[in-house]
């Protein structure tokens, strides 16, 4: 049928055989964008890396296109916020035109701090968010299903 939804994604890793890995290129070989291809040797220690317990890295589900997470464990916005990269680059390079004696050190430098200040921007826009859904958008029924907000007594959006 060649339908684009539901999203489909397919994990994989070394131990994943070449005849399915065969099929799952035919089958993005026809132009739907599904399914999706997640690495779990990038994506477990990437986990790892944020200290996510090893037994929960591999237990990582996707949520909506390509968002991960892990599930009865978290809870997130996923799309809470989108940063355009190229918007940034071409903001510092419109702030430095004309600017005959620009290195490319200082061009790099003027981009590191553009995105370090969007980034901080971006972050207290979502805090902002996730102090609106705590005070005003309550999840009691999701939250009935993360690990430790019964215990705790806490809605998943108050730190549950």
């Amino acid at each position: 049928m060649q339908l684009p939804q539901p999203n489909l994604g397919v994990r994989t890793n070394a131990l994943i055989d070449t005849p399915f890995l065969l099929k799952t290129a035919e089958t993005i070989r026809l132009g739907t964008g599904i399914p999706q291809i997640f690495n779990d040797e990038v994506v477990v220690p990437a986990f790892l890396n944020r200290g996510v317990s090893l037994e929960d890295a591999r237990d990582y589900a996707v949520v909506g296109c390509v968002e991960l997470s892990i599930p009865g464990r978290t809870y997130g916005l996923h799309d809470i916020a989108m940063f355009n990269l190229l918007k940034v680059m071409e903001i510092s390079l419109y702030e430095n035109e004309g600017n005959d004696t620009l290195t490319y050190e200082a061009l790099l430098a003027h981009i590191r701090a553009k995105i370090s200040h969007y980034i901080t921007l971006m972050v207290e826009g979502s805090n902002i968010c996730d102090i609106g859904h705590r005070d005003w958008a309550p999840v009691p029924l999701l939250s009935s299903f993360i690990s430790d907000c019964l215990e705790k007594g806490r809605d998943i959006t108050d730190g549950g």
